[in-house]
């Protein structure tokens, strides 16, 4: 790493006024669950509500000192806490909020109006971005996963935010990516809108006036001296920009999952699970209890990504369920690949990250890339890293829940680690993560 061009984080705006907001002193008691009850939706959303909302999805939890400076982490994971996501949110209607779009600010937890909206339809979207240099920084080249990978991590949690204060929220993978850069002003030789969520109704293009200069807008975008991506990022992201062949048609993972058996209680709160979440790897040889593995799955498993990505479950320790791979099936079966032991050889191919090997299960998450392509065009690959993330997220959540630890890994040798798990030539592992009891 070159720490003369260390990037800065997060954006700002020099300039123009910030909102600082003021979340509810309540958090909500919703359950961490897949579903939100319709008697639950609310027919008017608040700056409260969005406050509340932001506070939850993507904030600050915990603060240390470290390499001489403060350090900040929040509510999501991020590879290597480098935090290259930035959201924007285009508010109408918002009791208490004038229209417009704003920049959200996650470590001073303040809006800042870009563009002031008038006659524009009552509704919410949210656009997560990522500006690539942040990744680049650490991981060069293969940067562009990590991005994917941390606004699926991000875009779950809005989701899941959204659902647990009773406003609806769809995710979206397709929209018009230069169209969508413009209109949030960035740089897009530095940053780019990877993925939305938006409220029902969707809020109409407004007739609007940006806030500041848009040359100086743009400029935000950069967050050091020499922070352009490498050709291979650019013409990566290039190819996913372009739009889907098809509409997208996604389902559960597993509709025929069996419900968590009877007794077993819940997840608890979403609020409480997202406030304590903390990537963990000092996991333990202590079994993992049938229930929470069947809590994990249900929580996996309702994620609407069958067709585009495979769910897989290592499982070294866990009670009743004999070790070895086994893939998650759309009918709800668990279907054993492999009986002999993996976790050595897995944390070998991933760099030699050792630890891995003392989790009691790894979720793995792979998809055959070329299919996608062939059916959905290259913005296929996005989005499966997308739906990887998510998975991720509810992995993590899902840990927090139970009071277990939950580390992902997206630093691996391809070809060595698809070889270990016996994948098909055109099958590629995207993200993996441990799970499991770790020491307290």
């Amino acid at each position: 790493m070159d720490w003369r061009s260390k990037p800065t984080c997060p954006k700002s705006y020099p300039g123009l006024p910030r909102l600082k907001l003021k979340s509810s002193e309540s958090l909500s008691d919703a359950p961490l669950s897949n579903h939100l009850p319709p008697e639950s939706v609310k027919q008017q959303v608040t700056l409260v509500d969005l406050s509340s909302l932001l506070s939850l999805a993507y904030s600050v939890t915990a603060q240390y000192r470290g390499m001489g400076e403060a350090l900040r982490l929040l509510s999501c994971p991020s590879a290597g806490a480098l935090y290259p996501c930035e959201l924007y949110i285009q508010a109408n209607g918002i009791a208490g909020l004038s229209d417009g779009l704003y920049h959200y600010n996650p470590f001073t937890y303040e809006l800042c109006l870009l563009r002031q909206s008038a006659g524009a339809s009552r509704g919410l979207i949210f656009y997560i971005s990522a500006i690539f240099h942040r990744a680049v920084w650490k991981y060069g080249s293969r940067a562009y996963r990590y991005c994917l990978l941390d606004t699926g991590h991000l875009l779950e949690n809005l989701l899941r935010a959204a659902m647990s204060l009773g406003i609806e929220l769809q995710p979206c993978y397709a929209f018009p990516d230069e169209e969508t850069n413009r209109q949030l002003c960035l740089d897009p030789e530095r940053e780019a809108c990877l993925a939305t969520a938006t409220s029902d109704p969707v809020p109409q293009p407004p007739a609007d006036q940006l806030a500041a200069d848009e040359s100086a807008l743009i400029a935000a975008s950069r967050c050091a001296k020499d922070d352009l991506p490498p050709v291979e990022l650019v013409e990566v992201h290039r190819a996913t920009s372009k739009p889907f062949l098809r509409p997208l048609d996604l389902t559960p993972l597993a509709c025929g999952l069996p419900k968590p058996s009877t007794g077993v209680g819940n997840l608890g709160t979403y609020a409480k699970a997202t406030q304590h979440r903390r990537s963990q790897r000092k996991f333990t040889l202590e079994e993992l209890a049938r229930t929470q593995f069947d809590m994990l799955l249900s929580l996996l498993a309702g994620l609407q990504a069958d067709g585009v990505v495979r769910l897989g479950i290592m499982a070294e320790r866990v009670h009743g369920l004999a070790p070895g791979l086994y893939s998650l099936e759309s009918d709800g079966r668990l279907k054993l690949l492999h009986a002999k032991p993996l976790a050595n050889e897995l944390a070998s191919a991933c760099l030699g990250q050792a630890w891995m090997a003392q989790a009691a299960l790894i979720v793995l998450v792979w998809a055959n890339l070329p299919a996608l392509e062939l059916d959905y065009g290259p913005r296929a690959y996005r989005l499966a890293h997308l739906l990887s993330g998510q998975l991720g997220q509810r992995a993590y959540l899902a840990a927090s829940a139970l009071g277990l630890g939950c580390c992902g890994i997206g630093a691996f040798f391809d070809a060595e680690v698809d070889q270990v798990l016996g994948l098909t030539p055109d099958e590629h592992l995207l993200y993996l993560l441990a799970f499991g009891p770790v020491r307290k």
